[in-house]
């Protein structure tokens, strides 16, 4: 049932894109797979990748699916399937244009009269173009290979999204605090201060007070912390992201996530399954009674 939530999202999307390709290509007539860069980059492909996984994004949150290698390869083939589904449906509405519905030509037939005869200008100020043969058919793998690559990028998204394995679910966030240190060196001083992964140091991280204001430059640092919950078993989880600014920018995120249970809400239970070592058992003392 999970699954059929999921392709209901993805499918729908990738309807999205044959439409708005068939649209551009039908009343604005103008090809979404013409644009090319220097035979390599395939603009149109990328487009498509972009509207036809857009649905993988909602629908992995909506049926609690965790982005894995294999649903990836899944929304990846459909997504290949989605452009050649848009050639045959450009196919189709050729033919009943054309009036030729019953003539017998078949889809290689139409294939091999236009994409295995693409025209092929060197620049875009160029009026004139050439036709470059069955070089054409690369270029159609090239639009299907960049479509596919483009949308899987939706779910990539959500490899840094808590995601409960036992309730299947994504964790629902409850808060988010940000901190900006003028340097690495006084972030480092905090961090000595506090707990170790725990809900603890979470604890003491959202309660403190607001850091003062710094202008984004070269060596500021920002620490995110976000807390979130699996609506399922009630189990927390925080995660706290480190950037360094180099300038420009916000970069080099490093992460630390842990989780813990409410019935246990100061015991640190590491996302990476470590769990914290529990003291040794004493063993218990001996005497002698009436003895003073």
């Amino acid at each position: 049932m999970k699954m059929v939530r999921f392709l209901g999202f993805l499918l729908l999307s990738e309807a999205a894109a044959v439409a708005l390709f068939l649209f551009c290509r039908m009343v604005l007539h103008f090809n979404p797979f013409g644009l090319n860069v220097n035979l390599v980059l395939s603009a149109g492909g990328i487009v498509f990748g972009l509207v036809g996984g857009w649905g993988s994004l909602p629908g992995a949150k909506q049926a609690g699916v965790a982005p894995s290698l294999s649903l990836m390869a899944l929304v990846a083939l459909i997504t290949g399937g989605a452009v050649v589904a848009y050639y045959y449906a450009v196919f189709t509405i050729f033919l009943a244009q054309l009036g030729l519905s019953n003539s017998g030509l078949s889809f290689g037939e139409f294939l091999d009269a236009t994409v295995g005869h693409t025209r092929f200008s060197a620049s875009v100020s160029s009026s004139s173009s050439s036709d470059i043969g069955k070089w054409g058919y690369g270029l159609f793998l090239l639009h299907i290979a960049w479509a596919m690559l483009t949308s899987i990028l939706w779910l990539t998204r959500l490899r840094h999204v808590a995601h409960c394995q036992k309730c299947s679910c994504y964790f629902e966030q409850l808060e988010q605090r940000e901190l900006v240190f003028a340097d690495a060196i006084l972030l480092h001083d905090l961090s000595i201060s506090l707990p170790r992964a725990s809900a603890e140091r979470a604890a003491q991280l959202f309660a403190m007070p607001p850091t003062p204001s710094h202008a984004p430059e070269a060596g500021v640092v920002r620490l995110e912390i976000r807390h979130a919950q699996c609506p399922g078993c009630r189990e927390h989880d925080a995660t706290e992201t480190i950037t360094v600014h180099n300038g420009k920018y916000f970069t080099g995120a490093t992460t630390l996530s842990y989780r813990w249970r409410e019935s246990a809400a100061y015991r640190a239970e590491p996302s990476g399954g470590i769990s914290q070592p529990s003291a040794t058992p004493q063993r218990p003392a001996f005497g002698r009674r009436g003895l003073g």
